[in-house]
């Protein structure tokens, strides 16, 4: 958000990237984003929650850049005020917008050649916890599970995770591949 901020104000406002900005300015700037910007909502409109987010992020950016900028309590309502006022009229959704993104076997084996690369390039401790580390990573691509049904989590007492005993790995001699079959006990409601 802070740099689409500069690059408004590159563009053309009534200040410069080098000046702590004013509090109308940012409102006015938050009040023009939702016709500006695409959005995958099925409502069409931005969501509230990336706007309050998005004022979050900026107030901040602000902050680091320019020691002297400090928003009055006034001027918070304000901008508060204008983004609620966008939800009531319609421009901004109170439903977040969600797009399904499905963890492939094509992103799981570009995160496992990066995550071997940055090994030797940055150094690792040992490299039986890397490769532990991308085992179980790849381990719950494959059955599309979630970490607590992997690992033991410290919040359960018992071994409420994958054993060894529920691990079943055999040489297909025909394929010439190492088959295995996981018996998963504790998915999600099932502890």
């Amino acid at each position: 958000m802070f740099n689409c901020w500069c690059s408004v104000l590159i563009d053309g406002v009534d200040s410069s990237p080098n000046l702590a900005p004013t509090g109308a300015q940012i409102e006015r700037f938050f009040t023009s984003m939702p016709s500006k910007v695409r959005t995958f909502s099925s409502a069409g409109v931005p969501s509230f929650s990336w706007i309050k987010h998005g004022v979050a992020a900026l107030i901040r950016g602000l902050i680091f850049k320019h020691e002297s900028f400090k928003l009055s309590q006034h001027e918070s309502l304000r901008i508060s005020t204008a983004i609620d006022k966008l939800l009531k009229d319609g421009e901004l959704t109170a439903e977040p917008a969600r797009i399904k993104q499905w963890v492939t076997a094509v992103l799981v084996l570009r995160l496992a050649n990066f995550y071997l690369m940055n090994a030797p390039t940055n150094g690792t401790k040992s490299w039986d916890i890397t490769i532990s580390r991308l085992l179980s990573i790849v381990l719950m691509a494959a059955c599309a599970s979630r970490a607590g049904e992997i690992a033991r989590s410290p919040k359960y007492v018992k071994m409420e995770c994958l054993c060894w005993k529920d691990v079943d790995i055999r040489f297909d001699r025909a394929s010439e591949k190492f088959l295995a079959r996981l018996t998963l006990r504790f998915q999600k409601k099932e502890r």
